[in-house]
């Protein structure tokens, strides 16, 4: 399982600094969803973390932790199945000590009956608290690829 922030990168701000902990942030906040790590996710999430999933549910930080507790790793690997994320098309507009993000998610998920690709446009809202980003909010919109008709 995988977790990349892509190279190209896009800021309205000229502090890169700010940019790199606002990349690493959302790189483990990936990288803790593949891996359904629980203890990374809620470091990377805020105490009023809220998300909007692809099908429009809103989810609380607490919903969200659960969803990718222990139970939950233990049956995703009991299944055989994998997951790898990877983020690229990122831009970055820091404001103060907030920052919105954009970027595309892309996803292969693998299980022994085989594997679908699909990519999500992921809006992130970061806030940073005592020099710490934190991701505050996120809203997944799915990416509909078009067939020829």
């Amino acid at each position: 399982m995988t977790a990349v922030v892509g190279d190209a990168v896009q800021c309205k701000h000229n502090d890169d600094s700010g940019v790199s902990s606002i990349t690493d942030v959302m790189q483990d906040f990936v990288r803790a969803r593949s891996h359904y790590d629980q203890k990374l996710l809620g470091d990377t999430i805020s105490m009023t973390y809220t998300e909007v999933s692809p099908i429009g549910d809103i989810d609380s930080r607490i919903d969200v932790l659960d969803f990718y507790g222990e139970e939950a790793a233990r049956k995703f690997e009991a299944s055989g199945a994998s997951v790898s994320s990877s983020l690229d098309e990122v831009m970055i507009d820091i404001l103060g000590n907030t920052a919105i993000a954009t970027a595309r998610e892309s996803v292969i998920a693998a299980s022994p009956r085989g594997s679908r690709s699909f990519s999500f446009r992921a809006s992130f809202f970061l806030e940073q608290d005592d020099h710490r980003w934190r991701v505050r909010h996120v809203q997944y919109t799915p990416i509909v690829v078009q067939k020829d008709k």
